[in-house]
């Protein structure tokens, strides 16, 4: 929960003012990747992998960044879960009131998951702004 706290921090300010979904998506997102070192041929390849999974951390930072200037909000990260990365990541409202995160792999999880994340993140800013530009064409 330390890595999900740091990037919601650093994209929000405080983790009281990120939206519940985005929290959500920071912390699946966060969470280890669980990499197999039997899968890898040599400590090399190994090591490539996880620095390449390393970077797509980064790059959800940057889209929570991204999502918190466009002012994102729970119905846009549920949206974006729909279509964002072929709508393997779904996030929807749980019984108790937080979220859910279903995520369907594709091949291989810990290659993917991060960057599922980074795509909700961005397209739910993608809404966000359409919304924004919506509500400001129509003022009177």
């Amino acid at each position: 929960m330390k890595r999900a706290t740091k990037i919601i921090e650093s994209a929000y300010g405080s983790i009281e003012s990120a939206p519940a979904a985005v929290r959500a998506v920071i912390a699946y997102a966060a969470q280890s990747p669980r990499l197999e070192f039997g899968n890898y041929g040599d400590a090399r390849a190994y090591r490539s992998e996880s620095a390449r999974i390393t970077r797509q951390l980064h790059s959800v930072e940057s889209a929570a960044r991204r999502a918190a200037f466009a002012r994102v909000d729970d119905d846009d990260v549920i949206k974006a879960s729909k279509y964002a990365y072929s709508g393997r990541m779904e996030v929807s409202r749980s019984a108790a009131g937080g979220f859910d995160i279903d995520y369907c792999t594709g091949q291989y999880w810990p290659t993917e998951y991060r960057r599922a994340a980074e795509c909700v993140l961005i397209e739910a800013a993608r809404i966000a702004y359409a919304r924004a530009a919506y509500i400001g064409a129509n003022q009177v």
